[in-house]
């Protein structure tokens, strides 16, 4: 039933508008987190992180675990991707990358937040720094049309949907 209600919502978008609804996503993740930093700052303040008695092993440990973390973020979204077939429908092809990409965004996400969290708690500037990194990361996985053609495996009849401008519903009942 639920998969069947996110149909509704892609026939009526182009993949432009696919696209633009992936990217906010992706962007509101992004900004969400950049609050969260904000907050804290204006909150806690800037000056109470400190370098100096910084605990190396636990600054070492928390990163590390984020590193596998987003790993294992990277690791199930390629394989919800690797799971899409040929012959699956096209709505389905896009539900399917749209929700790996919801998989590696808020596995990135999650251990940024809890970097940047720990570190103002413990006072810790290295998780700080740590999380702004991951989050810079984040940034960078920016989702692009060109990747998702590239990732999918798409029929050339399917790529006129993705090359077009007709929403997926019209798309879909012009091929009947």
């Amino acid at each position: 039933m639920r998969h069947q209600n996110s149909k509704m919502d892609l026939s009526a978008m182009t993949f432009a508008q696919y696209m633009t609804s992936l990217k906010i996503l992706h962007l509101a993740m992004c900004v969400g987190t950049a609050f969260v930093i904000i907050a804290l700052v204006n909150v806690i303040g800037l000056s109470s992180l400190s370098f100096q008695n910084m605990d190396i092993q636990k600054v070492v440990l928390f990163l590390m675990g984020a590193i596998a973390i987003i790993y294992l973020g990277h690791t199930l979204s390629n394989k919800k991707i690797n799971d899409i077939s040929g012959s699956d429908s096209l709505d389905s092809k896009l539900m399917s990358y749209r929700i790996a990409k919801v998989i590696l965004f808020a596995l990135t996400e999650g251990p940024a937040m809890i970097c940047i969290i720990l570190g103002f708690v413990w006072k810790e500037a290295g998780l700080f720094i740590g999380g702004g990194l991951i989050i810079a990361y984040l940034l960078s996985q920016r989702p692009t049309a060109d990747q998702l053609k590239t990732d999918v495996p798409f029929s050339s009849e399917e790529k006129s949907y993705l090359n077009g401008n007709s929403t997926l519903g019209e798309w879909e009942s012009q091929r009947k």
